[in-house]
């Protein structure tokens, strides 16, 4: 059998403290955010599962050591029973993610029988980071109050099916999440800071819209509406919530819009 060369890990212990920081750290030219769930890589941004990012954090804190089945298990699923193919699925994901992120051919190696090894580099998030800072990982076991203030407004949005949006007060869009600019057929870079009519959308269905998001702001009140669209599908019914958001001065800033699709309802 051949023998595996042990290497010591980054670090032998994690401290903690009162600082709110959000564990983010390097594996080879890879950004990981651990408590938002996502990597930023030269190849592009992707969120993966919690628990693979839990793995992939495990792996970390040992760099060049092979983290035994057990101790994964013990780590990641602490209270409850998994087989090994639940791993094998997190161990996939991660090395789809992180394909070509360092020089190593593999980045993650399995050891046959005992676990798996990263063999990329791991290094502290030097931009966004001081200098001095010791690469720290976050604790895999933390409450999710600690977990959900690591993961900012932005991202909570983005991660939801619904279409939402955000108005200022000329209705030009502030914020589109993924799902809804998919939607109308635009990323959100193409939607932000533009108006619809700048974007070519349908006036038929947008100026009625308008004029409520125009009373959203004058009325301070939220409204909820059903509509129902004609499209190459059939007759299509959607629900749509319009919520004035204030600013710390108590005044309304913009207006957040939730569209639903409720035709099956």
């Amino acid at each position: 059998m051949e023998r595996v060369k042990q290497q010591p890990p980054v670090r032998s212990e994690l401290q903690h403290d009162d600082r709110d920081d959000d564990g983010r750290f390097r594996v080879g030219d890879v950004l990981v955010i651990p408590r938002a769930s996502r990597i930023e890589s030269p190849r592009g941004n992707q969120r993966l599962e919690p628990k693979a990012i839990n793995v992939l954090v495990c792996l970390a804190r040992n760099q060049g050591r092979t983290v035994t089945k057990g101790e994964l298990f013990e780590k990641v699923w602490p209270d409850t029973a998994v087989t090994d193919s639940v791993l094998t699925r997190c161990i996939y994901q991660l090395r789809k993610a992180l394909a070509g992120c360092s020089k190593e051919k593999r980045v993650i190696q399995t050891i046959y029988k005992r676990g798996y090894r990263l063999l990329a580099s791991v290094s502290m998030d030097t931009e966004s980071e001081p200098p001095h800072k010791v690469l720290e990982f976050p604790d895999l076991n933390t409450n999710s109050e600690m977990v959900t203030a690591g993961i900012g407004f932005q991202e909570v949005l983005s991660a939801s099916t619904d279409h939402i949006y955000i108005y200022d007060r000329e209705c030009r869009y502030l914020f589109a999440n993924p799902s809804g600019a998919a939607a109308l057929g635009f990323s959100e870079r193409d939607m932000v800071g533009k108006h619809w009519r700048e974007l070519g959308l349908v006036a038929e269905i947008l100026e009625p819209f308008e004029a409520k998001v125009n009373q959203c702001f004058e009325q301070g009140l939220s409204f909820v509406e059903q509509v129902t669209y004609p499209t190459v599908y059939g007759n299509r019914t959607y629900e749509y919530s319009l919520n004035p958001v204030q600013d710390e001065k108590g005044r309304i800033g913009c207006v957040l819009a939730i569209v639903r699709a409720i035709t099956a309802r």
